[in-house]
């Protein structure tokens, strides 16, 4: 399932979990009457941005979020960035599925209803009536069956975008990333945040230049990383062990440090977490085969072609994000 059906269904999970859901199962209220109180009034629902003719509320934001976050406390000033990167993802889900159907490809009806079959199961499973839950969301059955619909013709455009022709070239052009293979490598770490100063930036990526030039020259990288490090590999020389290409280190880091020869020194590669100098110093070899590792190429396939739609349909459908 891509993360387009997992964005659909979002709405559902929610829904199953909802405490106000949940209070409308509890017993009547005693006969004695409570106390009188003044309930505010709900927070009126708010278009947050426009994708075309297509507008995101903050109903359909703050779901998203509360999915994401999933009851875990998050600092004040972190959450404006979650909100403002969901934000971003959710135009970018109303993109591709705007892409998709200007392209006039369209779900099986079949797949649409085995799919509401199923959601309506898990519901009735967990004790709640689908109507229920669209009410309280603001929503009908029929807008969500549109969602669904529209969702899922994007899985049927992604299966039409990638022949197995393309994913098994793909595997061969790239078979270090998947096929196990891993690399050892060590670094030397200048620290800076995203949002330090530029002269902060610019100072650490010219030491590290510097350093790297001192290196290539003929000094031992093992004793610079010692020096100037600020991870804590550098009481090893900044040797941080064999990793694969994905899901150990952030992307720029792998793709720095697979792109590599061993002994071979990268040029300065910046991280979130500041600027590094990197050395590969050993390969090890992967055995998986095309078979094995097909999914995970597909699934690097499949995010170029939803990257590609993004770009392409920003061109049609203007996006304007509302304060």
């Amino acid at each position: 399932m891509s993360k387009f059906m997992a964005c659909a269904l979002t709405m559902v999970a929610l829904a199953v979990m909802s405490p106000s859901l949940a209070h409308s199962q509890e017993p009547a209220a005693p006969a004695t009457p409570p106390a009188l109180k003044i309930v505010p009034p709900a927070p009126a629902v708010k278009t947050v941005a426009t994708v075309g003719d297509r507008k995101i509320t903050s109903t359909e934001l703050d779901d998203m979020v509360r999915s994401q976050v999933q009851g875990r406390p998050v600092p004040p000033e972190m959450m404006s960035k979650l909100r403002s990167h969901i934000l971003q993802s959710m135009i970018d889900n109303i993109l591709v599925i705007q892409f998709v159907a200007a392209k006039g490809v369209k779900a099986k009806p079949a797949d649409i209803e085995a799919m509401i079959a199923n959601i309506k199961k898990q519901l009735a499973d967990a004790g709640v009536e689908l109507a229920t839950v669209l009410k309280a969301r603001g929503l009908t059955e029929e807008t969500m069956r549109e969602q669904i619909a529209s969702e899922m013709a994007v899985e049927e455009y992604l299966k039409s975008a990638v022949t197995d022709e393309q994913t098994q070239a793909y595997f061969k052009e790239h078979k270090k990333e998947f096929d196990g293979t891993q690399v050892k490598a060590s670094h030397i770490l200048l620290e800076y945040g995203p949002d330090s100063p530029a002269e902060e930036k610019k100072a650490a990526n010219d030491k590290i230049a510097a350093i790297r030039k001192q290196i290539v020259e003929g000094a031992d990288f093992a004793e610079a990383a010692k020096q100037h490090s600020a991870c804590p590999s550098k009481a090893e020389g900044g040797d941080l062990g064999f990793f694969a290409r994905h899901g150990q280190m952030v992307e720029p880091f792998a793709a720095a440090a697979f792109g590599l020869e061993p002994g071979g020194i990268s040029q300065p590669v910046e991280t979130q977490f500041g600027v590094h100098l990197i050395k590969t110093t050993e390969v090890k070899p992967g055995e998986k085969k095309f078979e094995d590792a097909k999914n995970a190429v597909l699934s690097d396939l499949y995010q170029e072609v939803l990257e590609k739609a993004v770009q392409e349909q920003r061109k049609v459908s203007k996006v304007e994000i509302l304060n």
